[in-house]
């Protein structure tokens, strides 16, 4: 009698769209042991944090909210969770936000230059009504001085 060997793939379903997901495109969570397909991985929210100087992403399982760090290091973790479309999106966001930080820098900067720019001038302006008011004075003081004499 022949011994028959069948390679049973193991099925899941995922917690949130219920559909039936195979092993290598499967995420646990390690608190409840729920399964998430990557596709409904994807669409969970996620952070970018520095844990212990390695650069790692989180998301809270959908199912018991326990936090779940996966270390952005390894490109093996980056392939098994479908994450190069999420960092590309990452380093968008963060390169429109140094981009709008530079906007803002130099319109104050504008702002700066054009404040100091009319406080000069007010400068100049009060300096010369000063200079102005001395020559009055004088001009009228020797009027005075000659007339009187």
């Amino acid at each position: 009698m022949a011994h028959i060997e069948l390679d049973i793939i193991e099925k899941w379903d995922c917690c949130i769209c219920l559909n039936k997901i195979e092993e290598e495109k499967i995420v646990n969570c390690l608190q409840c042991n729920s399964k998430i397909c990557i596709e409904c991985f994807e669409k969970i929210d996620k952070k970018i944090k520095i844990i212990n100087n390695e650069l790692n992403t989180s998301y809270n399982c959908p199912i018991c909210r326990f936090e779940m760090n996966i270390e952005l290091i390894d490109i093996n973790n980056i392939k098994k969770y479908n994450l190069i479309d999420y960092i590309k999106k990452y380093i968008i966001n963060l390169n429109n936000n140094l981009l709008q930080s530079e906007l803002n820098n130099t319109l104050l900067f504008n702002k700066n230059q054009y404040l100091l720019y009319y406080t000069q001038n007010f400068y100049n302006i009060i300096k010369l009504l000063y200079i102005i008011d001395k020559g009055l004075f004088f001009v009228i003081g020797m009027t005075i001085y000659f007339i009187t004499k």
